[in-house]
């Protein structure tokens, strides 16, 4: 028992603090809003916002969704931010349409609090994943005297709530390589092959195994799903769709044979990210898998058919190719936008199968979103 309690132990600590970096939270931060339209107020809007996000800034790592990333996908999703947004309803419902860890959304009014006219300002830090508050500032600041002191009381009230889900910024200095540069990605991704590196090139017509390294060219789209594993590796898993319309050629006759090609091939492995900028990074990639597929040749412009065993002339054969593949890489990744990335690149395969090895050169283009 106490061997297993020691596994038990080992593999959680791999799996949870080894394995798995941590991610960088995506924040939230609304305007605090001036509630009554008081337009004597106005400038406390930019000047507590101001104020705690500044704050929030000096004291932790996170990635700060923008101002008009959020405006823009309020008023995409119909939520009226002008009107609603210093509420925790808002906040929470923008929160999850963008997939953020962490919303603050709040507002002001002008209250009477003994016999005292003060701005009473109530701010919201919300666990948006969870679906919870973490935390609600209320200050009552008066009109008179030193207001701009209240705005930095109120801003160190949330900065001391925000250490409950945010890391430091000396934490985050510390261990910033165990920490996640991007976020789950699942790619439309394609590939072209149309290099053949070493392997049989033409057809053997007495054999029924065939290889990639036959095919002039070879097409595949699919997807694929990408994600941190730790440090600056990442892990892939990839589902292909192959074909090819490309003519074969004969190893016995030199004719040239069309052939139509349907196959698909799964593949999973890991990458190494290398950052260039903060939008630009190339990555290279080892993985391995299995392909399976089949091709049907043609022999109509034969002089002679071929004959099966029975004597009769065979107008068409299909040929089988199946076995498992080590596929490498070179990605070059651009950021787009916030939740888009395109990577272009080289790819390899070498293929596996009765007849030995092959192997081919080509390119790859991939589109992914965040999910």
């Amino acid at each position: 028992m106490t061997r297993l309690k020691h596994i038990g132990l080992l593999l959680a600590v791999l799996s949870g603090a080894t394995l798995h970096a941590e991610a960088l939270k995506k924040v939230l931060i609304l305007d605090v809003i001036n509630i009554d339209k008081n337009p004597n107020y106005d400038y406390l809007v930019s000047s507590i916002t101001d104020a705690f996000t500044a704050k929030l800034k000096e004291n932790f790592a996170y990635s700060e969704t923008s101002k008009e990333t959020w405006q823009k996908a309020a008023a995409a999703g119909d939520l009226p931010f002008e009107d609603e947004s210093y509420t925790r309803t808002f906040a929470l419902s923008l929160g999850l349409k963008m997939r953020q860890d962490i919303a603050i959304s709040g507002g002001f009014r002008v209250a009477v609090v003994n016999r005292q006219q003060v701005i009473k300002t109530t701010v919201f830090l919300i666990d948006v994943k969870n679906k919870r508050i973490i935390d609600t500032i209320e200050k009552s600041m008066p009109l008179t005297g030193d207001l701009f002191g209240k705005v930095d009381e109120l801003a160190i009230a949330l900065t001391e709530a925000a250490k409950k889900v945010l890391p430091g910024k000396d934490y985050f200095v510390k261990h910033e390589a165990d920490f996640e540069v991007g976020h789950p990605t699942l790619r439309l991704t394609t590939e072209t092959y149309f290099l053949p590196i070493f392997g049989a090139r033409t057809f053997d017509e007495a054999s029924s195994f065939i290889s990639p390294s036959r095919m002039p060219l070879l097409f595949g789209g699919g997807l694929r799903a990408q994600a941190q594993l730790w440090r600056k590796f990442e892990w892939y898993v990839q589902g292909m769709f192959y074909t090819s319309f490309s003519a074969l050629k004969s190893e016995q006759s030199g004719t040239r044979i069309p052939q139509t090609l349907l196959g698909g091939g799964v593949t999973g492995g890991v990458g190494y990210v290398v950052p260039l900028s903060k939008r630009l990074s190339f990555t290279p990639w080892l993985g391995g898998g299995f392909l399976l597929g089949q091709t049907t040749l043609q022999f109509s412009n034969y002089e002679r058919q071929p004959v099966d065993s029975t004597g009769a002339r065979v107008s068409s054969q299909s040929a089988l190719f199946y076995g498992p593949t080590v596929n490498t890489g070179l990605t070059f990744g651009i950021i787009v936008t916030e939740d888009v990335f395109l990577n272009i690149g080289a790819v390899s395969m070498a293929f596996f199968n009765g007849q030995g090895v092959s192997a081919s050169l080509g390119a790859t283009v991939s589109g992914a979103w965040r999910f």
